[in-house]
């Protein structure tokens, strides 16, 4: 899927899935520890289209909802990339 991204918004989800974007001139393989991607779960009652992907950017670990499309999921991606840029939480 990051193959159909435009450069800017790759870097920036790069760099949201680690908080180091060095290893984008080496690939996602020179990463350490490796980047994991689990499902998200949310509530049966809740649209998981309504959920933005989490990370823990010190493991490399990507939680993303099952969303109804890839065009969703890109979506979603491109905005929590973009919005997570300046914000750092612990949860």
């Amino acid at each position: 899927m990051l193959l159909g991204y435009h450069a800017v918004h790759n870097l920036y989800w790069q760099k949201s899935c680690s908080q180091d974007a060095s290893y984008v001139v080496t690939g996602l393989r020179s990463l350490n520890p490796p980047l994991t991607i689990v499902r998200k779960t949310v509530d049966t009652t809740e649209n998981p289209d309504d959920f933005l992907p989490s990370v823990m950017t010190c493991v490399n670990y990507l939680k993303l909802p099952e969303y109804s499309s890839s065009n969703v999921m890109r979506s979603r991606l491109a905005v929590a990339a973009r919005e997570g840029q300046l914000s750092f939480h612990l949860s």
